[in-house]
């Protein structure tokens, strides 16, 4: 190949041999930049793309700690608030159930509702405690219906929330 090279250049005019060589000058140089943006190009939106996911990430990750915060927050308010737990205590201890069960719905029902109502991604509320004989309303519940669940016996090995 190379001897059919060098005779068609040394047989050729003037003429080919300087076409031939600007070509290359400028092809050369062409071919050489058109890699080199293709390489550097890729490599800009592979990091754009990085940068992008990342920022994606971090937004659902604060939605996500924003509404699992509100959701922390709703249960701390309805775990300190001693009139509700006093009045769950209450029914364990009294012969009088139907009086205090009203009690304990009239007074724990519209703040349930209001959290229902105030969450769209809180569907309901449901409160087990063993201090009940029966469920009450649609709210409170015996314990014993869920004891025997993973989830329960989840939450009890880490003494914490299952969402």
């Amino acid at each position: 190949m190379i001897k059919s090279i060098k005779l068609y250049f040394g047989n050729a005019t003037i003429h080919k041999k300087l076409l031939l060589s600007y070509g290359l000058i400028v092809l050369i140089p062409i071919f050489s930049f058109g890699i080199y943006s293709y390489h550097s190009a890729k490599k800009n939106y592979i990091v754009q793309t990085q940068v992008s996911m990342e920022d994606a990430a971090n937004s659902f990750r604060a939605a996500l700690e924003n509404s699992i915060q509100r959701e922390n927050d709703n249960l701390r308010y309805l775990t300190y608030d001693v009139e509700l737990r006093s009045n769950l205590e209450e029914i364990g201890k009294t012969q009088d159930i139907a009086a205090a069960a009203k009690k304990l719905s009239d007074q724990a029902k519209p703040v349930f509702w209001y959290f229902i109502s105030q969450n769209t991604s809180l569907k309901k509320i449901r409160v087990f405690s063993s201090n009940l004989t029966s469920d009450i309303g649609e709210f409170f519940f015996v314990i014993d219906s869920i004891e025997k669940t993973d989830w329960y016996k989840e939450s009890q090995v880490y003494f914490s929330t299952i969402w």
